[in-house]
């Protein structure tokens, strides 16, 4: 029944602040429109909690939200103008939850989370210059409204301080959505220029940071929300906005008040090699509020899961890495077309905070068209070993404005005489010590790779 419904609850009564609901078996709860008070629920094998296809929603949690294996999350926000929301109220963790999975959404069984479709990232056509207010697209975009929050990197290097990024509103957008009126810029965002000649090669990216279906920590100084879909989950995310999630620290020990493993958007042990596709993450937006400091790991994790599709996610303030892989099992997964901006960390080697736009602990994954700019140290790093044999594993992949374009260690190390690595159509511009840097690694082939130099200002 619908959740506003008191017949549909065995109380005869909505749920009131601070209940757990429970939704058995053959149960289908719906929702259209709901403002729910904090409360936990819990999905059985064989219930459904359904809703949010028309109207402005919200749930918010006191404690977890989960769903058992063969229960059944699908929320969507189908109208463009409206605001649905799921929110994790900052509450102490309760005396049946010592190991603190607590203010976090868990899923054993199935979830499905959708927002109204948006183009994450595109290329510019133009500078976006001081006093300016137009930008110029690429390709058309898909979803841009009045009123969108638009992510502007900066072009000149990790040294300038402040960073220069920065975020305008949209104020009117073209009929052919390939141009756009916004607020004012405050800095400079320059091409890079080709040798030479001074035409302009490279123009910086936007990223749209706006959904209408957002997953948020009520209180982000407070405790956390969190989400892990793990074991038997079956998960597609599109459209949705993670925001001031995961609250494992980074700058310390982990510890029983530093558990591991509560991220913003967490692939835990999901599947394997011969599971068909289980994690499907795609379109999303993944941020941080950058009023305040955060040293929370990580954007998106992908932990001992294989065939995970991350694909066309904007990732903005991380903590660590943006999208990462937290051990070497996580192989045969695809990172594509991603665009990750401004990760923040310790800026050391050999550490999983060191502030990284993309950080593998494996070779063994794809990685494709994807963007990385402004990250304290890395654009992408692949760590310790393993191989990438077929020509389409990477390819495409662009940074700017960070310390390293790509750095690689140790790869085909362990079989110095199997198959060529190869690494295609690497573009890396306005970056501070190195486009490449490589650690010991065997047969590796560049092939069409384009470095330049930062533009003098």
């Amino acid at each position: 029944g619908n959740w506003n419904n008191p017949a549909t609850w065995n109380l005869n009564r909505v749920p009131i602040a601070n209940d757990v609901v429970g939704i058995n078996p053959s149960d289908v709860v719906t929702f259209e429109e709901v403002n729910s008070v904090p409360v936990q629920i819990k999905i059985r094998s064989g219930g459904t909690l359904a809703g949010g296809f028309a109207n402005n929603w919200k749930l918010n949690i006191a404690g977890m939200l989960v769903v058992e294996a063969g229960g059944t999350l699908n929320v969507a926000g189908q109208l463009t103008e409206n605001t649905n929301t799921i929110s994790f109220a900052d509450v102490p963790f309760g005396p049946n939850d010592p190991d603190q999975y607590g203010n976090g959404l868990i899923v054993l069984g199935q979830c499905f989370l959708s927002g109204t479709p948006r183009t994450r990232k595109v290329r510019l056509v133009n500078e976006p210059l001081i006093g300016g207010t137009t930008l110029q697209f690429a390709s058309p975009v898909v979803g841009w409204l009045v009123g969108d929050k638009i992510l502007l990197p900066e072009t000149v290097g990790v040294e300038v301080t402040p960073r220069e990024m920065e975020i305008v509103t949209i104020l009117a957008i073209a009929v052919d959505n390939l141009s756009c009126t916004t607020t004012p810029f405050q800095f400079n965002h320059f091409a890079s220029e080709r040798p030479g000649d001074a035409v302009k090669e490279f123009y910086p990216h936007a990223g749209n940071l706006t959904s209408n279906v957002r997953i948020l920590s009520a209180n982000p100084i407070g405790i956390r929300g969190h989400i892990m879909w793990t074991t038997s989950a079956n998960v597609t995310s599109t459209n949705v906005e993670y925001f001031n999630l995961g609250r494992t620290r980074g700058d310390v020990d982990i510890s029983e008040t530093n558990k591991i493993g509560r991220y913003a958007a967490h692939f835990h042990r999901l599947s394997s090699t011969a599971d068909p596709v289980r994690a499907t993450f795609e379109d999303n937006v993944v941020h941080y509020d950058p009023s305040f400091t955060h040293t929370r790991r990580w954007g998106v994790t992908v932990h001992d899961t294989r065939k995970a599709s991350v694909k066309r996610n904007l990732v903005w303030n991380a903590y660590g890495w943006g999208i990462g892989t937290e051990d070497q099992p996580a192989q045969n997964n695809v990172f594509e077309g991603n665009f990750i901006i401004g990760t923040t960390g310790l800026g050391v080697r050999e550490n999983t905070s060191e502030g990284d736009g993309i950080w593998l602990s494996h070779a063994n994954n794809t990685l494709k068209n994807n963007v990385t700019a402004n990250n304290l140290f890395r654009g992408i790093e692949v760590y310790r070993g393993g191989s990438f044999p077929d020509v389409d594993q990477w390819k495409g992949n662009e940074s700017y404005g960070e310390k390293v374009g790509a750095e690689t260690w140790d790869v085909n190390l362990t079989d110095p005489n199997g198959p060529r690595s190869f690494m295609d159509d690497s573009v890396m511009w306005a970056n501070g010590d190195n486009g490449y840097f490589g650690y010991p690694g065997y047969n590796i082939t560049f092939r069409r790779m384009k470095v330049r130099a930062r533009r003098s200002v």
